[in-house]
């Protein structure tokens, strides 16, 4: 396992899905930053739905609000059909995201190298140590 998760993510695409502009736009550059071809970003469930039945997707990364809306039930079944891991983020300092769809997750304030390595750890299941 190499020590930098940043290496693994060029062969993830990585479906972002976040109806927060700014959010959206900070998740995509980091992303894109580390290396990971991009789907998205898509500011709901329903588009979110439309790729996963069209597109090869490695991962997907979504905020915990849109998987309490409308739709969010089709989501958490489609990934789970298609074996796709997913990374919820919680924009609440409050703590973890409470989601009713399994994958793994982050709680905001986080910082880009641990935003990555999440990413790293939904992909490939593996774990990794980040430098901070």
């Amino acid at each position: 396992m190499p020590s930098d998760p940043m290496e693994q993510l060029p062969t993830s695409r990585i479906l972002l899905v976040e109806e927060d502009n700014i959010r959206s736009d900070n998740l995509l550059a980091s992303l894109q930053k580390a290396g990971a071809v991009v789907a998205g970003p898509v500011r709901s469930v329903e588009a979110a739905l439309l790729i996963l039945r069209t597109e090869c997707i490695s991962a997907v990364v979504f905020a915990d609000g849109l998987e309490r809306g409308q739709g969010a039930e089709a989501l958490g079944d489609i990934l789970a059909e298609q074996h796709i891991p997913a990374l919820v983020i919680g924009w609440s300092p409050m703590g973890s995201p409470k989601t009713r769809i399994a994958g793994e997750q982050l709680a905001w304030p986080f910082s880009y190298l641990t935003f990555i390595a999440a990413v790293y750890q939904a992909v490939t299941g593996v774990r990794t140590a980040v430098a901070h």
